[in-house]
C-alpha cells in the first residue's frame, strides 16, 4: 500500500509534468492573440520573437535551477527544497494567470521566469527515491513509478488544457486562465501534503554555504566525473530525441492528419498509459533477469526505428499504433539510465546527479522548443528526423563509451540479485 508520504511524491511528479502541458497551449494562444500581437507590432516587435525569448528564458533558468536546487537538497534536505520549489511554481502560475487575464505581457514573462527559477522539484523527488531505496532493483522500481507518474502528467496536461478552454465542453466556464488555475490548485494541494505528510529522506546531509557561483559550478562539476559524462551524453541525446517527438506532437498530428481534439487526446492517452505500464510493469519484470545496459540499448534502437516509422507514415490509424513502441521504449530507458547515474556517485551526491540529469533533459527540451517551429516550417517531418538522429547518436554512445570498465561496473551480472 502506498503511504501518504510516497503519494505526495507521486503527486508532485504528476502536477509538475501536467503543468507543462497545461501552460504551453495557453501561452501559445496568448502570444498569437490579437491584443498582444497588435501591441508588439505597434513597437515593431514580432510576437514570435518574444515568444522565443520567453521560452528560452524559462528553459535557461530551469536548466540551472534543476541542477542547483537538487544539489542544495543534499545539504538542506529534500523536504525544504521541495516546499520552496512548489511555492515558486504556485507563484508562477498565479502571476502568469494574472498576466493572461489582464493581457499583461510583463506579468506573463515574470510568471514564466519565476517558474523556471524554481523548477527543481522533479530531480529532488528522484533523489528522495534514491534515498529510500534498499537495492539497485528497488531503486529501478521506484524510478519506474516516478516515470509512470511523469507520463500520466504529460498525458493529462494537454487533454485538460483542451477541455478547459473549449466552449463546447465548458460553455461559459471556458476561460484561457482556467488551466493555470487548475495547475495552481493541484500545486497547492501538493504543497500542503509536503508540509503535513512528507518525512525527510536525506539522512546524509552535509553543510554547504550558499554561493551565487554554485548555481553554475554545480553543472561544471561534471567535467571531473568521466562516468557521469558518459552516461549523461547518452541521456542528453535520448532526451533530445524524445522531446523532438513529444513537444510538438499535437501540432504535427493536427497539420499532418487533421486530427480533432478527441483524436489528439487519444494519442496522449496511449502515450501516457503505455509509458506507465512499461515503467512499472515491464521494467520490474525484466530487471531480475536482464542487465540494464542491454535493456537501454535495445529500447533506444526500437525507439529510433518507430519514430522514423511515425515520420514516414501517411495513414492516420497507424499513428496510434506507432505511439505504443515509442512510449514503451521511453518507459524503459528513462528509469534505467537514472538508476545507472544514481549508482555512479556517492550517497551524499544523489541530489546533485539527479539535478544534472534533469538539466540535461531540460536542455534537450529547450533546444526543441526554440528550434521546432523553424524546422517544422521548412518540413513538418524534419523535427522527427532530428529525433531519430539524436536517438541513433545516443545508441552509438552506449555501444562505445558504455563498454568501458567504469560504466560496465555499474551493471553487474544479474544472478546475485536472484
Amino acid at each position: 500500500m502506498v503511504s501518504l508520504a510516497r503519494f505526495t511524491l507521486f503527486l508532485i511528479v504528476f502536477v509538475e509534468a501536467m503543468g507543462h502541458g497545461l501552460v504551453l497551449p495557453v501561452l501559445s494562444d496568448f502570444f498569437a492573440g490579437e491584443p498582444v500581437a497588435s501591441a508588439l507590432a505597434d513597437v515593431g516587435v514580432s510576437s514570435a520573437g518574444v515568444w522565443a525569448l520567453v521560452i528560452g528564458g524559462y528553459y535557461l533558468l530551469w536548466f540551472f535551477s534543476s541542477a542547483y536546487l537538487a544539489q542544495l537538497s543534499d545539504s538542506l534536505g529534500r523536504r525544504k527544497v521541495l516546499s520552496a520549489c512548489l511555492s515558486g511554481a504556485l507563484l508562477g502560475y498565479v502571476v502568469t494567470a494574472l498576466g493572461v487575464y489582464f493581457a499583461s505581457l510583463t506579468l506573463v514573462i515574470l510568471g514564466r521566469l519565476i517558474a523556471g527559477a524554481t523548477g527543481g522539484a522533479l530531480p529532488v523527488v528522484q533523489a528522495s527515491f534514491a534515498d529510500q531505496s534498499t537495492s539497485t532493483a528497488d531503486l529501478t522500481g521506484k524510478l519506474g513509478a516516478f516515470t509512470a507518474a511523469l507520463a500520466l502528467g504529460l498525458m493529462a496536461g494537454p487533454i485538460l488544457s483542451s477541455v478547459l478552454v473549449s466552449p463546447v465542453v465548458m460553455g461559459a466556464w471556458a476561460q484561457p486562465v482556467a488551466p493555470l488555475l487548475i495547475a495552481g490548485l493541484v500545486t497547492t494541494a501538493a504543497l500542503v501534503l509536503v508540509s503535513l505528510a512528507m518525512e525527510e529522506t536525506n539522512r546524509a546531509r552535509h553543510t554547504t554555504p550558499f554561493q551565487v557561483s554554485a548555481v553554475f559550478l554545480s553543472l561544471w562539476r561534471v567535467q571531473r566525473r568521466p562516468t557521469v559524462i558518459k552516461l549523461g551524453m547518452a541521456f542528453f541525446l535520448f532526451a533530445l530525441g524524445m522531446n523532438a517527438f513529444y513537444i510538438y506532437l499535437e501540432s504535427f498530428q493536427r497539420l499532418r492528419f487533421g486530427f480533432s481534439v478527441a483524436q489528439i487526446s487519444l494519442t496522449f492517452v496511449i502515450l501516457g498509459l503505455a509509458t506507465a505500464v512499461a515503467a512499472t510493469g515491464l521494467v520490474r519484470l525484466m530487471t531480475p533477469f536482464y542487465q540494464r545496459i542491454p535493456m537501454v540499448q535495445i529500447a533506444c534502437g526500437v525507439m529510433a526505428l518507430f519514430v522514423l516509422a511515425y515520420a514516414a507514415n501517411t495513414l492516420p490509424p497507424l499513428s496510434f499504433m506507432f505511439m505504443v513502441p515509442v512510449s514503451v521504449a521511453f518507459g524503459v530507458i528513462y528509469p534505467v539510465i537514472l538508476t545507472l547515474l544514481s549508482k555512479s556517485v556517492r550517497e551524499q551526491e544523489q541530489g546533485w546527479v539527479m539535478g544534472v540529469a534533469m538539466s540535461l533533459f531540460v536542455l534537450g527540451g529547450g533546444v526543441v522548443a526554440l528550434c521546432g517551429p523553424v524546422l517544422m516550417s521548412l518540413d513538418i517531418k524534419s523535427l522527427l528526423f532530428v529525433g531519430v538522429v539524436s536517438l541513433i547518436g545516443s545508441l552509438v554512445v552506449q555501444l562505445t563509451w558504455w563498454r568501458e570498465p567504469d560504466v560496465r561496473a555499474l551493471d553487474p551480472d544479474v544472478r546475485p540479485d536472484l
